[in-house]
Parts: C-alpha cells; sequence; structure tokens
C-alpha cells in the first residue's frame, strides 16, 4: 500500500490530537466552561495589568505554552484549572501561569501571574484581591440562599443573622420568619 496515502490521515488525526490537548483545545474549553473569560475579567481589573496590555485584552488559542488543564469537579458548577497561556492587548503581552478553582459558579485564582515581555511580573490574584473576596462572599451567600430554599433551617438562621449584623432589618425578619417555618425555634421569637 501507497506509504501517502497511509501518512496522510495519520498525520491528520495527530494533528487533530495535537489541536485538542494543546492550547488551541485549552483555550477552547476555557471558553466553553468559563475559565478564560473570568482570567480576562481579573487581568483588566487590575490597573497596572491593564496599563502594560492595554484594552481588548484576548488570550491566542495558538500561543501559550503546553500542560494545562481542566478537571470538572464532582459537583455541577465546580471545576479546577492550571496551566499558562499569553494575553495580548492593544499596547502589550504577557505570559499567564494560572491555577483556578470553580466553586458555587465561581472562577477563583489560586494563582495568577503575569510575566511580560522584560522580565516583570505581576500577581493578579494580590492586585484584585477585595474584587475576588466580594465576588466569593456573593457566592457563598448564593448557595446559602439555595441552601435555605432546600429546608435546611440552620442556614436560614444563619442568613437572618448575617442580614442583621449587616442592618438589613427587613431581610433579617424575612430569613428568620423562613427559619421558623422550617422548626427553628430560636428564630420565632
Amino acid at each position: 500500500m501507497n506509504k501517502a496515502i497511509i501518512g496522510g490521515p495519520l498525520l491528520l488525526v495527530a494533528g487533530l490530537v495535537a489541536f485538542i490537548i494543546g492550547p488551541p483545545g485549552r483555550y477552547a474549553c476555557g471558553q466553553v466552561v468559563g475559565f478564560t473569560p473570568a482570567m480576562i475579567e481579573l487581568i483588566g481589573s487590575c490597573p497596572d495589568a491593564a496599563q502594560r496590555l492595554g484594552t481588548g485584552l484576548s488570550f491566542s488559542p495558538f500561543r501559550g505554552g503546553f500542560g494545562g488543564n481542566y478537571e470538572s469537579g464532582g459537583d455541577v458548577g465546580e471545576g479546577v484549572a492550571y496551566g499558562d497561556l499569553v494575553v495580548s492587548g492593544s499596547s502589550g503581552r504577557a505570559d499567564v501561569e494560572y491555577q483556578l478553582s470553580k466553586g458555587a459558579g465561581l472562577w477563583s485564582p489560586s494563582v495568577m501571574v503575569l510575566t511580560f515581555d522584560d522580565g516583570k511580573k505581576l500577581d493578579i490574584k494580590a492586585c484584585t484581591r477585595s474584587l475576588v473576596e466580594a465576588r466569593q462572599a456573593e457566592a457563598g451567600q448564593k448557595v446559602f440562599v439555595e441552601q435555605c430554599e432546600q429546608g435546611r433551617a440552620e442556614i436560614c438562621l444563619a442568613l437572618s443573622q448575617i442580614a442583621h449584623a449587616k442592618g438589613d432589618a427587613a431581610a433579617a425578619a424575612s430569613w428568620a420568619k423562613k427559619a421558623c417555618e422550617l422548626g427553628a425555634k430560636d428564630a420565632c421569637r
């Protein structure tokens, strides 16, 4: 049999596998599960990164390191992503080393470090800490609300106490009423 006929499909399959597991596949996966848009948003929220990179941030599907991965978590809305990509903007580019985890539907960085062409590094996790913490608190509250709606009286009571601590008397009373209806006698005052 002709070696050219066999080599053509074999080369095509090897190219397809490299595309899927290499940066283009990782980039496409990141778009689908949402970790690359979350990374772009965090990088754009860091003033130092925005100044160095400019506007129109994007990841190139064909430039970036190998070794990245995405693993789905056991529960819906969970997962882990890690690897290296290249982010580009209107006035610069940088390599991005990242480790992200997703819980309660929110991607949060464990590691997100930019390395610019001049060798300088910028820790995006540190730069966007208050934004990440606010989003984590919001995601945690959403989980509590879901658990309360599923009938967990102690969670409803905790939501009432949180609302009270924030000075939101109406929300505190509403959550306490729900906790009381679910059997938390401490909430029935």
